[in-house]
């Protein structure tokens, strides 16, 4: 069983990084709907100041990592017990 053990925990470091670049579609994917629909030129021309369409671009960003980030903290922790989280 200890063998398994570290098997599996060897495994999931290799994999963990890897899962969490699946996040990168998404943020690809708002920078093509952005550059689509020119919504940057649109809220420009609304008033809105850059730094704070950077700002929540920046808070939007970080709370979809984050909350990736926290699924996968939870399954290696709570559900699978790998050890090198």
């Amino acid at each position: 069983m200890g063998f398994v053990n570290r098997a599996v925990n060897v495994i999931s470091q290799c994999v963990y990084p890897l899962s969490l670049c699946m996040a990168l579609p998404v943020f690809m994917y708002n920078i093509v709907i952005e550059k689509e629909t020119k919504l940057i030129e649109t809220m420009k021309i609304n008033g809105l100041q850059m730094k704070n369409y950077w700002m929540i671009n920046y808070l939007f960003n970080m709370i979809v990592y984050c909350l990736t980030a926290i699924v996968f903290l939870f399954f290696g922790t709570a559900v699978f017990e790998l050890s090198f989280f």
